[in-house]
């Protein structure tokens, strides 16, 4: 019988709630500008946590930007959340909308071409 999500993804949705507020709120760069986090994935051991971000601005810029801040992030969540050790934190970017929308424009030119035919 399944006991629903793991200790790993309570872990990673907590994490996600705590980096935005640390985000929104604790940083100061105007490098960074409108992230949405949209996934956090911690390994098995709770030692490192990939992040995966949105943007509306120059996303590489804003990934590098928060990587570069990782060691402040760490410290701030080590002292918001209670756990034995805080995971290291690596940030990536979620294109998953840009393939989502790139994925619908060709099913949508397919959609018109066979309505031409």
């Amino acid at each position: 019988m399944s006991r629903g999500f793991s200790r790993t993804d309570r872990i990673g949705d907590l994490i996600q709630r705590e980096l935005s507020y640390l985000i929104q709120h604790k940083m100061n760069d105007p490098r960074v500008g409108m992230v949405t986090l949209s996934e956090v994935v911690v390994s098995k051991d709770l030692s490192h946590a990939k992040i995966y971000v949105n943007t509306m601005h120059e996303a590489e810029q804003t990934v590098d930007t928060l990587n570069k801040a990782a060691g402040f992030l760490r410290q701030a969540l080590a002292q918001r959340i209670e756990l034995r050790t805080t995971p290291s934190l690596k940030f990536f970017y979620d294109d998953a909308l840009e393939r989502a929308n790139k994925i619908e424009k060709l099913l949508n030119n397919v959609r018109d071409q066979d309505d031409e035919s």
